[in-house]
């Protein structure tokens, strides 16, 4: 026999006294039904919280073994605590538990962040709290006295490893500008600055208000850093941010992923190609030839201007991450940084009012105007370091390269940890990421990074 059809001919199938064509069933079935029929009885089979039952006399709940419409099982029957359901037993539906989204850390959360503070004498006034957004939880306030305080916590002690060399190494305490803390923890991991009135460099770049001097010296004093004698003691450099996942997420971190980051690593793990080449490059370990001291996350928002001039640098922050390691890893993360900026400054900003920008177009000319930026810092970086050949000077631009694409998966990390999905310009940004990290050569030959860095020599 064959299919019924309806008065149009299209084939139908009955289900569940609906008679609905195949085409809008098939729809139904797949979630995107569009039939006002197929809709209605989505609707009446979408699934429910389930219904309790909570006395009124004290508060128990009680699961029904059935659910119905009306109360006529239930009305001459004791409920579990004694109390007859009749009198006491009232419907309720459970309200799903939501996690918090991006919860503001608050320092009374950190109770040796707040005995540290009050060791020191030193009291956050509630109503001059100022909280921002990072890996670490970070504090301003204002002591009693007036003075304002920069209060952090580091779940890591690389910042107590990093002035601990500082203070028996001369060479190491002239090479860079820092802020000197003016009170730690025992175990290093709280610190508490006086406050530093001025922007970091990520705000002056997002604005367009960068100067090429402050890149310059900036590059100037990671030279000297580099170029520092290591000392065999001192321990390798943190791992990398945003490896966690690698090779695998573990599921205790599950609960605590946004679906933005459910998405970046699914992306991730899909991409054997970047993973393979990631672990044999950038997440190995460096030959023992090419360790130097190095910052470990140097980035645009670790760089703090002059208070008095804008157009200054004044000091590197966050040593965290301080350690032994490839030199590269600085200058690619502070390029793929300067790229991350640029981009999202002249595309996401710039391009709002555009339904769908040409995205590899965008990318395209983001990459050639961060590339000014690239080739002051490589220039001043590798005048820095006068005695290496120009063969050493290419590969270690091409091993910063490799950084440089990481730092856009890492950036892809931080930036979805509270999003539910991964945009088009994210996902942009990653492709740029790919290429970079997989064709350092042709990335090279295209910006003309080495050749910029060795016309003089």
């Amino acid at each position: 026999m064959g299919e019924p059809g309806n008065r149009l001919g299209i084939p139908t199938r009955r289900t569940r006294g609906n008679r609905l064509p195949v085409n809008e069933l098939r729809a139904f079935r797949l979630g995107r039904a569009a039939h006002p029929r197929a809709r209605r009885l989505a609707a009446r089979n979408r699934p429910r919280p389930p219904i309790h039952l909570r006395c009124g006399h004290c508060e128990a709940l009680h699961a029904p073994r059935r659910l119905r419409t009306d109360l006529s099982h239930l009305r001459n029957r004791s409920s579990r605590c004694g109390h007859r359901a009749k009198c006491h037993l009232r419907f309720e539906r459970p309200r799903p538990v939501r996690k918090p989204v991006n919860r503001q850390p608050i320092l009374s959360d950190y109770p040796d962040a707040v005995e540290l503070l009050d060791a020191l004498g030193i009291v956050v006034d509630d109503t001059d709290e100022q909280r921002f957004v990072g890996r670490n939880p970070c504090w301003r306030g204002r002591d009693l006295s007036g003075e304002s305080v920069f209060v952090k916590r580091e779940d890591r002690g690389g910042t107590r490893k990093f002035f601990r060399m500082r203070t028996v190494n001369a060479e190491l305490r002239s090479a860079v500008t820092v802020i000197e803390p003016s009170a730690t923890s025992a175990d290093g991991r709280i610190q508490v600055y006086p406050w530093h009135q001025s922007p970091s460099g990520s705000e002056q770049l997002a604005a367009g208000k960068l100067g090429r001097n402050v890149v310059i010296a900036v590059a100037a004093d990671i030279a000297r850093l580099h170029s520092t004698a290591t000392s065999a003691t001192v321990p390798a450099a943190e791992p990398l941010p945003g490896t966690y996942g690698i090779p695998s997420l573990p599921i205790a971190a599950l609960p605590g992923l946004s679906g933005g980051q459910l998405a970046v690593w699914t992306l991730l793990h899909s991409d054997t190609e970047v993973l393979d080449t990631a672990n044999a490059t950038v997440l190995a370990d460096p030959p023992e030839h090419l360790r130097r001291y190095i910052h470990g996350d140097l980035r645009t928002d670790q760089i703090l201007l002059d208070e008095h001039d804008e157009d200054a640098f004044a000091a590197i922050i966050d040593w965290e991450s301080f350690g032994s390691g490839d030199p590269a890893r600085d200058t690619g993360t502070f390029m793929g940084n300067l790229l991350n900026i640029v981009a999202t400054r002249e595309i996401v900003t710039a391009k709002r009012a555009e339904a769908e920008p040409d995205w590899q177009h965008e990318m395209a000319g983001a990459m050639m105007r961060s590339r000014e930026f690239m080739v002051d810092f490589l220039t001043a970086y590798f005048d820095g370091r006068p005695g290496i050949p120009a063969e050493s000077i290419r590969d270690h631009i091409r091993r910063a390269i490799r950084f440089a694409g990481w730092h856009q998966f890492d950036r892809l990390l931080a930036c979805s940890d509270a999003a539910p999905t991964v945009t088009p310009f994210a996902k942009a940004l990653a492709g740029v990421g790919r290429t970079f990290l997989l064709f350092p050569d042709e990335i090279d030959e295209e910006l003309s990074l080495t050749d910029a860095c060795t016309h003089t020599r």
